[in-house]
């Protein structure tokens, strides 16, 4: 089963100006005047996931995937 949990968080920023780092526990951010810095509830897939930016709405999409610990 899918989870539709989400987190929402505004930085005002250029997209050049991002820096984005996600490890299995943690997600970064940074910009010129913002650093943040966010432990994840799960362990996630920080190689796999997908990070989209959305130039019309001046959005940044973060898509991780959680890694199960058991195999159901």
């Amino acid at each position: 089963m899918a989870s539709k949990r989400c987190l929402t968080v505004l930085i005002v920023a250029r997209p050049w100006e991002l820096d984005l780092d996600v490890k299995n526990t943690t997600l970064k951010l940074s910009s010129p005047r913002y650093k943040l810095s966010i432990h994840l509830p799960h362990k996630v897939d920080g190689e796999r996931g997908k990070a989209k930016w959305d130039a019309g709405k001046k959005v940044l999409s973060v898509t991780l995937r959680i890694l199960r610990e058991d195999p159901f």
